[in-house]
């Protein structure tokens, strides 16, 4: 019997089962966690864009060049010419008739002479007789310089623009609006992470079976694959997985900028969450830490009347909205107190997340064993199934065999917090949405801690006050971690030590495999050595939101820069007599001092 496995695009389930026996079962990959988000059914136009081609006629201007005209202009020049002239002066005789004649030359063209005889003059029939001059002809001459004309050609070209017809071809995309009728599904659903080890192909005719016993009713292979590159594509949300667009799990680091002044305005309102009906409070606070899957609270009501809204119904709790400062905190109203002092009552509301009713008293303890071999995943699939609830599992997930995991009385959190806890993790439940992460009870080991991404980043700006306390152990380099009847027994070190250091041994039923214990390992020698618990004050704002457990946080003060793990977190609103709010947040960490 040989085996082929050529198919890239399929993804085999982890573990891979062969069953050789009745019906030949096969087990197909579990499906996703169902969707819990409500659809809606509506009507809209959408317009699409349709490619169309065109061709496009048109006049386009060019320039051209072209003699525009030739001038003929005269140009002067000066140069000598000679003007004579001939004229008669007078000499005096006795004789009556004068004769006067003269010449003149006007130009080099023409020549004018002109003669005329004076006659003998009759005055009232007088005789008058008298002396006139006798003409002698006389030369003069004058030059002078007559400039004299020319032609010369001058020459002038520009440019003028010619219309030319051109046929050009355009494509573009045009706009038709149709109506459609589709289902949207809506509503605020955090995205997770669907993991899967690479499915590495054999090379043909590698993988051969060779049966020869008869007497085995069935067989079993398993095919983990823990050893081969985890792919990790986003689900949760309708996007789709695998695509050109950005991914939608970057972490984002909150940062507050360095300021002189902070101004902040605080605000704190609580509500009904079934009906929007606003409740009147005075005070609120809340506390979780790495130990907690949820959050606790406490608020006072400004009367008895704001108290009675959050009463049960039916004997169910309901639930509460608080906003502050812009974040949202959804919890479960499951007390009512009264406090009655001299002159006053005070009536008070406490309760816990939502994610408490994935808990006792809102659900029945019941014995929960895995029947079949399980990945840890896919026991949280099935004890979420029909919750409503979503999760992002960032561990690394390992295969649990059948009946490795039994617990008498468990409720759904009970299963997922000790899944959790073999491997070394932590349950956080969100603050507003139906989500839980499961993450490292520590992120960044101090031994990477310089190579970790920060998801906070806070300075002194905003830091009220800080204090620190030693928190010093021996610095353990190796544990040894193994599991019960179906587990593992391996020897964690750290890398580059001796390994020779050893932290008290850990046993848990569900190490069943190395990749949870190599989780748990470094999770007990994560928080050895030198180190210390820092506590600081600060608020809610604007880039500094409410900081869940387990978040890594990069500290910055004046002298000295350096990071911590948050391992609970505590926030106080009051509001006083004058009516002034005042938001605080106290976080404490772990900061080693170990490189």
């Amino acid at each position: 019997m040989i085996f082929n496995f050529n198919n890239n695009n399929y993804q085999p389930p982890v573990p891979l089962l062969f069953n050789f026996g009745v019906n030949h079962v096969v087990i197909e990959p579990a499906d996703p966690p169902p969707n819990t988000i409500a659809p809606l059914l509506f009507s809209y136009k959408q317009t699409q864009r349709v490619d169309a081609d065109f061709d496009i006629e048109y006049l386009q201007p060019t320039e051209q060049e072209n003699q525009l005209f030739q001038t003929n202009w005269q140009e002067v020049k000066p140069t000598i010419v000679y003007l004579a002239t001939d004229f008669l002066h007078i000499e005096q005789t006795n004789s009556t008739a004068v004769k006067m004649q003269w010449s003149h030359k006007a130009d080099d063209a023409t020549n004018l002479t002109t003669i005329y005889i004076e006659a003998e003059a009759l005055v009232n029939g007088y005789v008058s007789l008298f002396n006139h001059s006798k003409i002698i002809a006389a030369d003069l001459r004058t030059n002078y310089e007559l400039p004299p004309k020319f032609e010369t050609t001058f020459k002038t070209r520009y440019q003028h623009l010619v219309s030319d017809s051109i046929h050009y071809k355009a494509r573009f995309n045009h706009v038709e609006q149709f109506t459609n009728h589709t289902t949207v599904v809506w509503g605020p659903v955090p995205y997770f992470h669907i993991c899967h080890f690479e499915y590495i192909t054999p090379e043909p005719n590698q993988i051969k079976f060779n049966f020869w016993d008869n007497s085995q009713p069935s067989l079993t292979f398993n095919f983990d694959g823990q050893q081969n590159k985890k792919v990790c594509v986003t689900g949760g949300s309708f996007f789709v997985p695998n695509t050109s667009a950005p991914t939608i799990d970057k972490p984002i680091i909150t940062t507050v900028y360095r300021r002189r002044v902070h101004t902040v305005i605080h605000s704190l309102k609580c509500y009904r969450d079934s009906d929007n009906t606003q409740v009147h409070i005075t005070s609120f606070n809340m506390n979780t830490s790495r130990d907690q899957w949820g959050f606790s609270f406490a608020m006072q009501c400004a009367s008895k009347g704001e108290a009675q809204k959050l009463a049960h119904i039916n004997g169910e709790p309901v639930d509460v909205r608080i906003e502050l400062n812009g974040h949202i905190i959804r919890g479960i109203a499951e007390n009512i107190s009264r406090t009655k002092v001299f002159g006053s009552n005070k009536y008070s509301v406490s309760g816990r997340s939502i994610a408490a009713r994935l808990a006792e008293p809102f659900e029945i303890p019941i014995a929960y064993s895995n029947s079949s071999a399980m990945n840890a995943t896919q026991i949280i699939d099935d004890v979420l199934t029909g919750t409503g609830w979503t999760y992002t599992f960032d561990l690394t997930d390992w295969l649990i065999p059948a009946g490795a995991l039994n617990l008498q009385s468990a409720s759904t959190m009970d299963v997922i917090a000790t899944i959790a806890k073999a491997a070394g993790g932590i349950v956080i439940a969100d603050t507003d949405f139906k989500d839980i992460q499961l993450i490292p009870r520590n992120k960044a080991p101090f031994w990477t801690l310089g190579q970790a991404t920060e998801d906070h980043q806070i300075n002194d700006s905003v830091i009220l006050n800080i204090s620190d306390n030693p928190a010093n152990t021996p610095l353990y380099n190796a544990v040894f971690v193994r599991g019960e009847q179906q587990g593992v027994s391996t020897k964690i070190k750290r890398s580059g030590t001796q390994g020779d250091k050893l932290a008290a041994d850990v046993v848990d039923p569900l190490i069943t495999h190395i990749d949870a214990a190599r989780q748990r390992g470094t999770s007990e020698l994560a928080e050895s050595g030198k180190g210390a618990n820092i506590k600081l004050t600060t608020t809610i704002m604007n880039g500094l939101p409410l900081i869940n457990p387990g978040a890594l946080i990069a500290i910055d003060e004046s002298a000295e820069q350096y990071k911590l793990v948050c391992d609970s977190t505590s926030v106080s609103a009051q509001v006083n007599q004058r009516g002034l709010l005042t938001v605080r947040q106290s976080i404490t960490g772990y900061r080693s001092y170990e490189q």
